[in-house]
C-alpha cells in the first residue's frame, strides 16, 4: 500500500512505471496542499483506496448573452486550477469516479418583471439539480446559485446550463464579474 501526499503549494503528478494506470488514468494529480491518496498496485494497475484528492476547477464567466427559450452553455473565460485536465468545452468530464460537490453561480442580469431564469447543472442530458430564479423580482442584477452532491462515474459529462423565459420576449445576459464560476470538488 502506497500513501502519498502533498505538502507543496503545488500540485504533486503521480506517475505509474511504464504502461501501468492509477484508477485508470496514466498519471493523477494531487491538488492543493494537504490532498492525499492510498493506493495498492497489482503491477497493472494502481487501485485507489483512499481519495482526498482536492480535484476543483473554478472559472469566471464571461459576459454570455441568454436568449429568449433558449438553452444556453455559459462560456467560461478562465481556469483557476484543473489538475488532472478534467474541464474542456466548457463542461467537466470526470476522470475519477466518486462523490462531488457541484455548484454553479452567476450573476443574472434583472430587467423586466415576468422574467425566470432556470440555471441548471446537468450530466449530460439528465438534469441533476436546478433552480429557478430570481426568486423574487428586483430591480437589479442577481446572483444565482445552485448545488449538490452526486455520483459520477468515469466519463460523465457535466454541464452548467442556463435557460430563460419571459413574457413578453426579452433577452438578458450573465454579467461578468467574480462571483461567476462552476466548482467541481471531488469529496469521496
Amino acid at each position: 500500500i502506497y500513501f502519498i501526499k502533498n505538502i507543496s503549494t503545488g500540485s504533486v503528478t503521480i506517475d505509474p512505471a511504464g504502461a501501468e494506470t492509477i484508477a485508470g488514468n496514466s498519471v493523477l494529480k494531487l491538488g492543493g496542499s494537504n490532498s492525499a491518496i492510498a493506493c495498492v498496485s497489482d503491477n497493472v494497475n494502481w487501485h485507489l483506496i483512499m481519495d482526498k484528492n482536492v480535484s476543483m476547477v473554478k472559472v469566471l464567466l464571461a459576459t454570455t448573452a441568454i436568449p429568449d427559450s433558449t438553452v444556453t452553455q455559459p462560456t467560461f473565460l478562465s481556469e483557476v486550477y484543473d489538475y488532472n485536465d478534467e474541464w474542456t468545452a466548457n463542461s467537466f468530464t470526470c476522470k475519477i469516479a466518486g462523490l462531488y460537490h457541484l455548484q454553479f453561480s452567476a450573476i443574472i442580469q434583472i430587467e423586466l418583471t415576468g422574467t425566470a431564469t432556470l440555471i441548471a447543472i446537468n450530466r449530460g442530458a439528465e438534469q441533476l439539480v436546478a433552480v429557478q430564479w430570481p426568486p423574487v423580482m428586483g430591480n437589479s442584477d442577481q446572483i444565482a446559485s445552485v448545488s449538490g452532491i452526486f455520483y459520477l462515474a468515469v466519463g460523465n459529462n457535466i454541464i452548467p446550463l442556463v435557460l430563460q423565459t419571459c413574457s413578453p420576449p426579452s433577452n438578458r445576459n450573465i454579467v461578468a464579474g467574480a462571483s461567476n464560476f462552476f466548482t467541481v470538488t471531488k469529496i469521496g
